[in-house]
């Protein structure tokens, strides 16, 4: 049997938010980034040079503690990485992987190697506070988001330099014999150094394109919105959805590592009845429906047809405690219907 053996392709379970709505769109746009968390349960053959820096190893101030049903865990390496917003993904394991294996299509994984990532972020709370905390826990095919995940301090956050800070949480698996896993119990508590590994992401983003004419808000938070799409829809009836975010997106590809990401659904009286909201400072997926629209997008055209269409927006929405204000005009790039 050689050094490395191929293991089977894992399988992600998502585990409900406790904030998010029932009403939930199912959307693709996240997909990228629970595929790059997958990277790190696949294994083929490796690359004997592959070793771990001093830099990489997550020592200092007492060092993290880890414990695997029980056992310790030694962790050589911890790597930070963003996809170009505030949130970081920070990768633990117990081998030497290096940044260069985040990119690409899979990651080298040593034999007997265990692995765990979390994704932290300035987290932004419905009163308006925004403090550091844990977005998501990836773990042995299972990745959980929102609700109490932990405790994260930064001392010092950039995924470009680095990332100081200490961490305390605990993820239990139930047994899966599909897996062929027996229960789990990951225990993480302690000092952390992770070494920058900068912005990584798969595909070449699309153009930005500013909307300097538009000022969206979240609970007191401005944010600056970068692409605009507008395209048909069914759900939760027949409308245009209309998407805000603060990364680049266009009709084929969504925004990766934004922040935040509005769609809005617009009926034939330019009302907008349904709002779902999520993003990298957003501990999950947020939807809301309103039978008394306060916000409404009007277009100064066809929503439909080639280029782009002026909308004027005006007003504000609540979605699950999160006061959302928009105002101004913006230019929303008309898109078919998915």
């Amino acid at each position: 049997m050689g050094k490395h053996l191929l293991a089977l392709a894992a399988l992600v379970a998502l585990c409900g938010c406790d904030e998010t709505s029932t009403k939930a769109k199912p959307s693709d746009d996240d997909d990228r980034s629970e595929k790059r968390r997958k990277k790190s349960e696949k294994k083929t053959q490796g690359d004997p040079a592959s070793t771990a820096a001093t830099a990489d190893r997550p020592g200092g101030r007492g060092g993290l503690d880890v414990t695997l049903d029980g056992e310790p865990l030694t962790i050589k390496t911890a790597l930070a990485s963003s996809e170009g917003g505030s949130s970081i993904e920070l990768l633990f394991s117990t081998a030497s992987p290096k940044c260069s294996d985040l990119e690409g299509n899979g990651r080298l994984l040593a034999e007997g190697e265990k692995s765990f990532s979390l994704t932290v972020a300035p987290l932004l709370r419905p009163q308006g506070k925004v403090a550091w905390g844990i977005n998501k826990i990836y773990f042995n095919s299972d990745t959980k988001q929102g609700g109490d995940l932990g405790q994260v301090t930064v001392e010092r956050g950039d995924a470009a330099k680095g990332v100081e800070g200490t961490l305390e949480f605990e993820r239990v698996l139930e047994a899966s014999e599909f897996l062929k896993r027996p229960e789990q119990k990951l225990t993480v508590k302690g000092a952390f150094t992770a070494k920058g590994c900068g912005v990584i992401s798969d595909e070449a983003a699309p153009e930005a394109r500013p909307q300097p004419g538009l000022k969206l808000s979240v609970s007191g938070k401005r944010f600056d919105i970068v692409a605009a799409v507008v395209r048909p829809t069914t759900f939760p009836k027949p409308g245009h959805e209309l998407m805000l975010s603060s990364a680049p997106a266009d009709c084929e590809k969504g925004p990766d590592g934004a922040d935040i990401r509005l769609a809005v659904h617009v009926d034939a009286d330019e009302k907008v009845t349904f709002a779902s909201l999520r993003g990298g400072v957003f501990s999950s997926q947020l939807s809301a429906s309103t039978d008394e629209p306060k916000l409404t997008a009007g277009p100064k055209g066809p929503w439909e047809g080639a280029g782009a269409v002026g909308v004027t927006m005006k007003g504000e929405m609540e979605v699950l405690g999160y006061t959302v204000v928009a105002n101004g005009e913006l230019e929303a790039l008309r898109c078919p219907k998915k």
